[in-house]
């Protein structure tokens, strides 16, 4: 379009009409053209006006003014009448407007080849076997600091792998607020105990010190920090209520780091029911289920293993899930050390797979609707009748 009004233009210039023909090269290089070509013929100068004499816009031309996801967000309430303040409509837009821009066609032909081929997304090589959830989030990590130092960004992996590190980090919460509960049942609990972490930051705590545990101080200081930030920004993609869609929404950083209010996640669910790209949902959702288990324990291909004490196999090392459980975050939280493997009736309640609460209010995860569950199998211990420990998992959940 930008070609034809500058080549109507010049058409304009050379009939001697310099007015009308530097106009049409001015809309040229305007971001909304059309719009801006509509609003000028609209609102040119009428009997006894001049053409440059101003003329105050009609409320359906101040409406073609904004830009289309404005004027949606701007409609957009809830089935209590519940709207969006300006300033929230603000903020959701500048996200929506950077997951405007998708070729649906080449991504549709994208998901059907991830259905058939997941391994064909991950493209990430595996440093050591992988028997656990320490060391899927290890592996989660190097892969995410892969992507980081990349000179192009991968958005859609990067997405996968946050998203995938915060299911897990769910899994450690949930263990935490589990052993938590039964303390508090068999009497153990101290009115004067306090908790001087949230379970979020606990679950943080133990998992960076199983896996990073023997690091220098600085070291162990920058991976957890980086541990945390992939939780919280995996959290963000967590609350997208049609899963497979992540793949298409390409990179913002503006939806991870910012705190979204309830009534903004509502908004930006229903939103993106409006686009293009929810036309290819059950492909991009079929595609998300394949990458979902590549990047678990059977995608991995990896057999169960016989341990003695259940190290990491990352090659950076780091403490027992022991060592870690009678750490002081733990204790503060009065939460009993562990001083022997656990028996498998504990195992077995451990093997439901089903998500803890989180970092979230009740209220945001609420609006998200149905939060699907993860697919990554829950490990724990079972003593052997040789002593030795065997990593088991839970039978996983079909997808749905």
């Amino acid at each position: 379009m930008a070609t034809k009004l500058e080549e109507l233009g010049d058409v304009f210039c050379a009939a001697g009409d310099q007015e009308v023909g530097n106009l049409l090269k001015t809309l040229r290089e305007s971001p909304h053209r059309l719009r801006s070509l509509r609003a000028a013929l609209l609102h040119g100068a009428g009997p006894g006006q001049s053409s440059n004499e101003f003329v105050e816009p009609s409320e359906p031309m101040k409406l073609l003014e904004k830009l289309p996801e404005e004027i949606w967000l701007g409609a957009f309430a809830t089935a209590s009448g519940e709207k969006l303040s300006e300033d929230q409509i603000q903020r959701v837009l500048r996200v929506v407007q950077a997951w405007a821009s998708v070729d649906v066609k080449r991504l549709k032909a994208d998901a059907l080849i991830w259905a058939e081929d997941p391994s064909s997304f991950r493209r990430t090589n595996i440093r050591g076997p992988i028997s656990h959830n320490l060391d899927l989030i290890a592996f989660y990590f190097d892969a995410f600091e892969q992507i980081e130092n990349a000179p192009r960004l991968d958005p859609m992996r990067r997405k996968i792998i946050l998203l995938k590190t915060f299911k897990l980090l769910q899994e450690e919460e949930r263990s935490l607020r589990r052993r938590k509960k039964i303390q508090q049942k068999k009497g153990q609990n101290s009115s004067s105990a306090k908790p001087i972490a949230t379970y979020r930051s606990m679950a943080i705590d133990a998992v960076a010190q199983r896996i990073w545990g023997k690091l220098p101080n600085e070291e162990y200081a920058r991976r957890r920090k980086t541990l945390t930030r992939m939780t919280r920004h995996g959290e963000k993609w967590s609350l997208i209520r049609h899963r497979g869609l992540i793949l298409g929404l390409g990179k913002s950083q503006l939806f991870e780091q910012r705190k979204w209010a309830p009534l903004e996640i509502m908004a930006i669910n229903k939103y993106l029911e409006s686009i293009p790209l929810y036309a290819i949902r059950h492909e991009l959702e079929g595609a998300m289920q394949a990458i979902d288990q590549e990047y678990s324990y059977g995608g991995l291909q990896v057999p169960y293993q016989l341990s003695l004490d259940l190290p990491s196999s990352h090659p950076d090392g780091g403490g027992q899930s022991k060592e870690a459980s009678n750490s002081p975050t733990y204790a503060a939280a009065g939460i009993p050390p562990v001083t022997e493997r656990r028996s498998q009736d504990e195992s077995a309640n451990d093997q439901g797979c089903g998500l803890a609460d989180t970092g979230m209010t009740d209220q945001v995860r609420q609006t998200v609707g149905d939060t699907r569950e993860s697919h990554i199998p829950d490990v724990s211990q079972a003593q052997s009748g040789n002593g030795m420990s065997i990593v088991r998992t839970c039978k996983q959940r079909k997808p749905r």
